[in-house]
């Protein structure tokens, strides 16, 4: 039985095909029983469960006539496909850090599957609106599981997903004795196949051996001289015309090590957002426990691939780089969310912030982290010079690196020229309980460094303990123009990292800032050859 699911965008009684998906389901469903449901006012789905004969007229329908006709509700709907054509069915392995392995693909076919695509020349979606095409993005992806917009040459097409083999082989190395196991779990039937098994020494180093599996015997083995860093398979079964064919496959990384990230919830935090109200667990995470040892000791695990999510694949598409196309309204507002989604919500440790023009209106996703995870290093680092009116003799002063406001004057004074600092000042330093828990837990700082008349510094950067970005303007002001966040690699985001600490102490050589101290408490911090007195 299959499973048709058309997404089609159209008025009235006739449509166009957007995107149609096919999959192969054993239940016993109610058939040839059409349904609609809407995913925006022209956008709709239809779907339904066909036999096999009634697939088979399905596609013959489509194929000689580019079009199909669907009775449901008062009036048929017409949906049309155009001159399709069919491309040679091909058969995706499932790879870590590929597209069958980050979840481009619905995840249940982890042993790979048979592709069948109808392709539409020609065809294009035509909106000029960003919001529709991402709503369309967003409801495929919401009913089958596919992340259309990572896929889009499949827009207007028909894809068929299939397995011909529905149950997970295993494979697995014993380091005691060099040997790479391959078996089939019971229920399989028995039949003539043939098993490549991979064992890789490194990414690009590969040894394969192929075993003959008959119907008395339905595992293999075979000796390997070294430690695999994972270990895949290739499984081929004999079709009609007595040609080998791939039935499974998949690529795994072995374990030596897990670590666990263990947090205990101690209370409960209430979030207000306009009329909502979110209640969030608060999480204390102590050191993260690692369970394995060396190389030479731990033995190495089954390859499961449910095991591996930590891979480089995984965490540059989730912790990559973000560009969002301005829009007016939304912008902004989605910029922000995918920057809480992506890179706040993920960090564990710490949390940087590092930006000159740091304001009051990037405050709250960062207060709920600092108050829900309390052993979070949130740190926000600006650079607002006070607003007095320098005179000639100041500016003279300042151009060389003097410092003409600092600790000689006073502080609460000073603040009051600062129009960001004091703002934040404000909003910290207030008697409700999650700003006197955040001084209590002091795991959340804010810090000033500045010359007169000047920033301190001028680029600005997220920092955790998984990467770092580069902004390209200001976080307060990310989202009126088009934005773009880069993610940072190797030396120059170990460099930054560093580079932070000492500015986070002022140590800004040759310059020599001014700077204070906002939340938890408000001092000066006064710099001296080089070092920091708080």
């Amino acid at each position: 039985m299959k499973r048709i699911q058309i997404f089609a965008v159209g008025k009235k009684d006739i449509f166009d095909n957007v995107f149609t998906l096919i999959r192969s389901v054993d239940e016993i469903y109610q058939q040839e029983v059409w349904k609609q449901s809407s995913g925006s006012k022209s956008l709709k789905l239809f779907e339904a469960y066909l036999t096999d004969d009634r697939f088979a007229v399905f596609i013959d329908t489509i194929e000689t006539k580019g079009e199909y006709r669907i009775d449901i509700g008062e009036a048929p709907k017409l949906i049309k496909f155009g001159q399709f054509r069919k491309r040679p069915e091909v058969f995706l392995p499932h790879i870590p850090a590929s597209s069958t392995g980050s979840e481009w693909w619905p995840g249940t076919l982890n042993h790979g599957f048979s592709l069948k695509q109808w392709y539409r020349n020609g065809f294009k979606v035509l909106t000029a609106n960003e919001e529709a095409l991402d709503k369309l993005f967003t409801f495929i992806r919401s009913r089958t599981g596919i992340t259309i917009e990572k896929l889009q040459d499949f827009l207007g097409c028909m894809i068929s997903l299939s397995s011909s083999f529905d149950t997970q082989p295993r494979i697995c190395y014993n380091p005691d004795n060099g040997k790479i196991v391959f078996y089939l779990p019971d229920g399989v039937a028995p039949s003539k196949r043939r098993v490549v098994i991979e064992a890789w020494e490194g990414k690009e180093c590969c040894y394969k051996q192929m075993i003959d599996l008959t119907e008395e015997k339905d595992w293999g083995a075979i000796d390997i001289s070294f430690k695999p860093v994972q270990l895949g398979y290739e499984l081929y079964e004999k079709n009609q015309d007595e040609n080998w064919v791939i039935i499974a496959a998949n690529r795994n990384y072995l374990m030596r090590r897990i670590q666990i990230d263990m947090g205990l919830v101690v209370g409960k935090l209430n979030v207000k957002k306009e009329a909502d109200e979110e209640e969030l667990d608060i999480v204390v995470r102590d050191n993260t426990i690692n369970i394995g040892h060396e190389d030479g000791e731990q033995p190495w695990m089954d390859a499961e691939q449910t095991r591996y999510k930590i891979n480089r694949g995984q965490e540059l598409r989730s912790l990559g780089s973000i560009f969002t196309r301005f829009a007016e309204k939304t912008s902004k507002e989605k910029l922000r969310q995918n920057i809480n989604d992506h890179i706040y919500i993920n960090a564990v440790k710490e949390l940087w912030i590092w930006d000159p023009y740091i304001d009051i209106s990037i405050l709250s996703p960062l207060l709920v982290l600092g108050l829900t995870n309390p052993s979070l290093d949130v740190r926000l680092l600006l650079s607002e010079c006070s607003g007095e009116r320098l005179n000639p003799a100041d500016e003279a002063s300042s151009s060389g690196n003097a410092s003409s406001t600092g600790s000689g004057g006073q502080i609460e004074d000073i603040l009051d020229t600062m129009t960001r600092c004091s703002a934040i000042y404000k909003k910290l330093h207030t008697r409700e309980a999650g700003m006197q828990r955040l001084k209590e837990t002091k795991n959340f700082s804010v810090r000033n460094w500045f010359r007169s008349g000047k920033h301190a510094f001028h680029d600005r950067f997220i920092i955790t303990e998984k990467a770092v970005w580069q902004i390209g303007s200001s976080l307060k002001d990310l989202g009126d123009y088009h934005s773009t966040i880069y993610r940072l690699e190797g030396d120059i985001a170990d460099a930054i990292r560093g580079e932070f600490e000492r500015a986070w102490n002022g140590n800004f050589d040759p310059m020599n800032p001014d700077g204070m101290e906002v939340f938890p408490e408000l001092h000066w911090i006064k710099r001296k050859a080089g070092t920091v007195n708080v």
